[in-house]
């Protein structure tokens, strides 16, 4: 069975969808994004969809940059977070370990994509990334906060929450 760049099993290819209904699974695809309930983690994750809602326009490599960027900054946070409030475990196995090596994949696939469109340009033109590849990094980065981040999610809220107590009776 072929696997699909999101990571998922296909029997068969799915249809070709027209544009319009392409842009909708898009639009869907934000929508559903969960808060993990910390505002300053839930804000770096609206940067994240922003920049690739604005991939998804242009189709620039410039704006493909931007997007790697923006998750990198997003991931180193997000990593150190977990050290500092003492969700990552230290275990190799662990669930920090787990949720790190899917950043450096996910980076890996956008510089894939970097290097695709860099290698196909010709002497006046670069090729512009597909729609479609924008659309797969939304699900990916979807897939990767239900299977991931919603894992810390409750930790990171009590985490703050109490922090935010202790301050309160200074």
């Amino acid at each position: 069975m072929p696997t699909t760049e999101t990571g998922c099993k296909d029997s068969k290819p799915a249809p070709a969808k027209s544009e319009q209904e392409a842009k909708e699974d898009a639009a869907k695809v934000m929508e559903d994004f969960p808060s993990i309930g910390v505002d300053f983690i839930d804000k770096e994750h609206d940067d994240c969809w922003k920049s690739i809602a604005k991939l998804q326009q242009s189709g620039s490599l410039a704006d493909l940059m931007t997007v790697k960027d923006t998750l990198l900054e997003h991931f180193n946070h997000e990593e150190k977070l977990f050290t500092s409030t003492g969700f990552d475990d230290g275990g190799r196995f662990s669930k920090t370990a787990s949720h790190n090596k899917d950043h450096g994949n996910i980076i890996s696939e956008i510089d894939s994509e970097i290097s695709r469109v860099k290698n196909t340009k010709s002497s006046s033109e670069q090729e512009d990334v597909p729609f479609e590849f924008a659309l797969a990094l939304a699900r990916r980065l979807k897939k990767h906060t239900d299977l991931y981040d919603m894992q810390y999610s409750s930790f990171m809220v009590n985490h703050f929450n109490q922090k935010q107590q202790k301050a309160q009776k200074v």
